[in-house]
């Protein structure tokens, strides 16, 4: 693709696969770092597609298992108040996401499906759906982990129709 050229479009790169978007799946906003999420439902497959990335297709019967999965921080190592505080002063962002489970803070939300991608080998594809730190017990919370299960029950039942 060249610097002026026009770039294809998901519909066009799918079908070249033989792959028909029936239903959009996830449709996050545009400008995002969030995967597009497409199904093929006559022919039983799905596909997804992360910014800045050509489009995977799967079957249904690839998926093995769907959860939905919150981001969790690295646990901060021992160290004393003097070490805190430089934690602090040099990467204050950093030192906040690491103190996130105490204050009751989800770093971010996603769905991983388990997909087989050989004979015996399984792999882990995380699809996030929220990526910015919530209060658990916020309507937001809320919303994005109803969102989040609906999308897991979606790739359950597709696990299921397969």
């Amino acid at each position: 693709m060249g610097l002026f050229s026009k770039a294809k479009t998901d519909a066009e790169l799918l079908s070249a696969k033989g792959f028909t978007i029936t239903r959009t799946l996830l449709d996050p906003p545009r400008f995002s770092l969030l995967p597009v999420v497409y199904l093929d439902e006559p022919l039983k497959k799905w596909a997804v597609r992360f910014p800045a990335a050509e489009p995977v297709v799967f079957d249904y019967r690839d998926i093995v298992e769907a959860r939905v999965v919150e981001v969790e921080a690295d646990t901060p190592a021992k160290c004393s108040d003097r070490e805190r505080a430089w934690q602090i002063v040099t990467n204050p962002a950093k030192a906040a996401r690491a103190n996130a489970k105490d204050r009751d803070i989800c770093l971010g939300l996603g769905v991983v499906v388990a997909v087989k991608t050989g004979k015996d080998e399984v792999s882990y594809l995380q699809i996030p759906i929220f990526l910015n730190e919530l209060r658990r017990t916020s309507a937001t919370f809320k919303r994005v982990l109803g969102l989040a299960d609906s999308v897991k029950q979606e790739f359950c039942s597709m696990a299921d129709a397969s």
